[in-house]
Parts: C-alpha cells; sequence; structure tokens
C-alpha cells in the first residue's frame, strides 16, 4: 500500500479527562479540538491518552507490573470497557465535525511477544490512511506473552508507528506549555521554544513537583522524551508540544504558525 507521510497528533489524557476523578470528560475542551482537527488538511492518525478512564485503575491493581493474583483480571475488563467509552465520545465529535475517523482498538493490533518485543499490526492502519480515513489509536492495555499483560501508551505507539510509517511531523496536545528547564540566572522554570534532536540531550528539565493525587502509571515529561528521541531517530522531521487548555496554540501549531509551544527539530 502506498501511503503519503502523515502525521501524527497526539490529544494528552490530563486534556480529555481530569485525571484525579474517575471518568470525568472535559466535554468542552475536546469538542473544541475536535473541530480544529476537522479543519486540518494534511492526512494525520491520532492518537488519545486515557487520563482517569485508564490510569487510576490500572495504578490501583498494579496492571503495568503484569499478572499477579485473579482480581486484576476484573480490573482489566474495566479498563478496556472504560477505553471504548472515552474513544467513543472523541469519535462522536469528530464524526459531528465531518471527520471521517475509525478508532481502532489498540489492544487487538498490538502484543509483547515472548522477545518481549512489540508487534504492532499496521496494516489496517495505512489502509484506512489510502482511503482518506482518519485512523485513531489509544494507550492500552496490551496481551504480553511472558507477563500475563502490561499497558502500552500513546507515546510508545506514536514511537512505534514512526519506525513503520511515514511520519512527518508530531504535535503532542498536552497540559503543559512545552519543554520546562531550569533558568541557570533565575533558578526558575522557562519554556524551550526551539530545540533540537542533538541539543535535546543536555537539556535539564526543571524539576516541578507534581500532585501526589495525580496518577500517570506511563510516565511524565522523561518518559515523553525518551520516546520522542527515538521517532526522531526515524526520520521524524520535527515534534511539537503545545498546551491544549489554549485552543488558540493548538491552532497557530496545525497552521504551522508561531505561538509559545516547544518545536524539536532533527
Amino acid at each position: 500500500m502506498k501511503v503519503d507521510p502523515v502525521d501524527i497528533i497526539k490529544v494528552g489524557g490530563s486534556i480529555l479527562s481530569n485525571k484525579k476523578r474517575y471518568r470525568t470528560l472535559k466535554k468542552r475542551t475536546i469538542k473544541k479540538i475536535c473541530k480544529l482537527l476537522s479543519e486540518y488538511r494534511n492526512p494525520f492518525i491520532l492518537v488519545h491518552g486515557a487520563g482517569s478512564f485508564g490510569h487510576i485503575i490500572a495504578d490501583k491493581f498494579s496492571i503495568n507490573s503484569g499478572y499477579s493474583h485473579p482480581g486484576q483480571l476484573e480490573a482489566l475488563a474495566r479498563i478496556r470497557y472504560d477505553m471504548t467509552e472515552l474513544s467513543l465520545y472523541i469519535t462522536k465529535q469528530l464524526l459531528k465535525k465531518g471527520v471521517q475517523v475509525i478508532n481502532f482498538q489498540t489492544s487487538a493490533l498490538a502484543y509483547i511477544t515472548n522477545e518481549k518485543r512489540l508487534s504492532l499490526y499496521v496494516d489496517p492502519l495505512l489502509k484506512a490512511l489510502e482511503l482518506k480515513i482518519v485512523p485513531m489509536l489509544s494507550g492500552d492495555i496490551i496481551f504480553h506473552h511472558i507477563q500475563g499483560f502490561s499497558i502500552l501508551s500513546g507515546d510508545r505507539i506514536i514511537k512505534e508507528l514512526s519506525k513503520r510509517l511515514t511520519v512527518k511531523r508530531i504535535i503532542f496536545i498536552t497540559d503543559v506549555d512545552g519543554i520546562e528547564i531550569t533558568n541557570k540566572e533565575t533558578k526558575r522554570p522557562t519554556i524551550v521554544q526551539e530545540t533540537t534532536q542533538e541539543e535535546l540531550e543536555s537539556l535539564e528539565l526543571y524539576n516541578k513537583r507534581v500532585d501526589d493525587t495525580i496518577i500517570d502509571v506511563t510516565g511524565m515529561m522523561k518518559g515523553k522524551l525518551a520516546e520522542i528521541k527515538e521517532a526522531l531517530n526515524s526520520g521524524v522531521e520535527e515534534v511539537i508540544i503545545v498546551n491544549g487548555k489554549f485552543p488558540e496554540r493548538i491552532k497557530k501549531v496545525l497552521n504551522n504558525e508561531e505561538t509559545l509551544c516547544t518545536r524539536i527539530t532533527r
């Protein structure tokens, strides 16, 4: 299948939901983002995070560590059900805005093999793109040959897709303004607005205290940067991190205009 270069847009779980409260949607924000995506003309794959639809139960039952007791199985089923509900809501809002989107269940396409490698079946995604359909995936529980099950983050999915497809740029819609580092003079956080793959290695992230009630079982900015580095190594031209709380910034990023965000180039 011949598919043109695509963009990947990731909407973080903290933008879609209140991560402190189980299954709490930010409906107004979701609707605004879906409207902006409906105006985007480049071919893209949409990936969304789990937020409070996945992380709270996953943390409580140690899902990322694999099978240890039968009580985890009900939690596993509940997470899959909740993630379906979240994906369906996003799909509904996109369809209302005229976006031809199909939600692909990540756990049906991905598997950790006995070599602990991620097997990801991308042919259905390629066919959807060929037909001018927007494929949507999410962070999800996945089955694991050795430990029974685990969690596949949206950021890891993006990294793996970057290895298998020709990805032009990746846009992360998050709840922060960009990459924060410590200003050496003021000792205060400052946003890195432009950097390169090479410079990324030497950045010292600002150590911000995280609210203990906010649960993220897939890693936060440090984990995101590790996946971004590998995506850039796969040939991605640009990675952008933008704050989804400000729709006007998202719009400018989608239109390739200047705004407050972090841009990382090869």
